[in-house]
């Protein structure tokens, strides 16, 4: 709830200017579901921090860096829904990046899944920028909406993860198809 409402606190404070232009329903209401994510997110994202295997962490912390990210960045590109939104194709290009290196190395199946939402998320960027004639609200729509379903396929994973280390399973957080010596070192494996 702190949480929640510190992110209320920060958007109303960069967002005082929006009010003017799209009214205070608009602004206000988006700052409400702004601070709800954040507040679901910095729950969600702690309790795979603490309780999740090695790529339940990282794609925590790569969540939560990106929430950290977005209102600075705010501060220095203008969100704009009318056309391609600067701050949030930075922010979801880097997680795709991010999340897409962690999907190739995890033994697991769904950072597949969340690298896939966040590429639907993209998507919408990129149709944007081909000039579709894609209302403002709808896009803001198609680039957060997959936020929820990561969040809570995150939150999902993690609680597995805990049941099955309760129940004494052993799960390997990595694949071993990279493991050949020297891949990464540059020498060749028949060196």
């Amino acid at each position: 709830m702190v949480t929640s409402a510190l992110v209320a606190l920060v958007f109303g404070v960069t967002l005082r200017d929006a009010v003017a232009v799209y009214g205070p329903l608009e602004v206000y209401g988006g700052i409400a579901r702004s601070a709800f994510y954040f507040g679901l997110a910095a729950g969600g994202c702690t309790y795979a921090i603490r309780c999740g295997g090695m790529p339940e962490r990282l794609i925590g912390i790569i969540i939560l860096s990106g929430l950290i990210a977005d209102p600075l960045l705010h501060q220095f590109l203008q969100v704009r829904f009318a056309r391609v939104d600067p701050t949030h194709l930075l922010i979801d290009s880097v997680s795709f990046i991010a999340f897409l290196a962690v999907s190739l190395r995890a033994h697991r199946f769904w950072p597949l899944w969340l690298s896939a939402f966040q590429l639907l998320s993209l998507g919408a960027h990129g149709a944007k920028a081909m000039n579709l004639s894609i209302h403002p609200v709808v896009y803001s729509a198609m680039t957060v909406a997959w936020s929820y379903g990561m969040l809570f396929l995150l939150i999902g994973a993690t609680r597995y993860h805990q049941r099955s280390r309760a129940r004494g399973e052993m799960r390997k957080s990595w694949s071993d198809f990279s493991r050949r010596p020297g891949r990464w070192r540059g020498v060749s494996p028949n060196a």
